[in-house]
């Protein structure tokens, strides 16, 4: 209701005083985070961002080799 995001919390995330992953828990915007993996990280993602427990493909900006940061 803050923050103006669409979420669908489940009911046992809410029972135990969650709800909104955006307000509640830290989530990452992939938009933020592909512009942030640009400008500070110095590679181009080649796909979407899923989590921080996944690989991310990318493209190294300097050499052009793929790597996949977290």
């Amino acid at each position: 209701m803050s923050c103006g995001e669409t979420v669908s919390p489940t009911y046992a995330a809410v029972s135990v005083g969650g709800g909104c992953r955006w307000c509640n828990d830290p989530a990452i915007d992939p938009v933020v985070a592909a512009r942030t993996m640009v400008e500070e990280g110095g590679v181009i993602p080649q796909g979407p961002y899923t989590s921080a427990n996944h690989d991310w493909p990318c493209i190294c900006t300097r050499c052009g080799r793929p790597v996949t940061p977290r």
